[in-house]
């Protein structure tokens, strides 16, 4: 299991946003987090 903590479209986006530009962080939304799994080779993806 994988928890994504930070990603675009929740709650604190805002927050998250001004980190994510500080650290030049990625900064995804749950569809590209999917996406980025599915493609790295996992196998059963479930996000909700």
């Amino acid at each position: 299991m994988i928890v994504g903590e930070a990603y675009k479209g929740g709650k604190i986006d805002d927050r998250n946003k001004k980190w994510a530009e500080l650290c030049n962080m990625v900064y995804l939304n749950v569809d590209e987090f999917r996406e980025l799994f599915q493609t790295s080779g996992y196998s059963d993806v479930q996000v909700f």
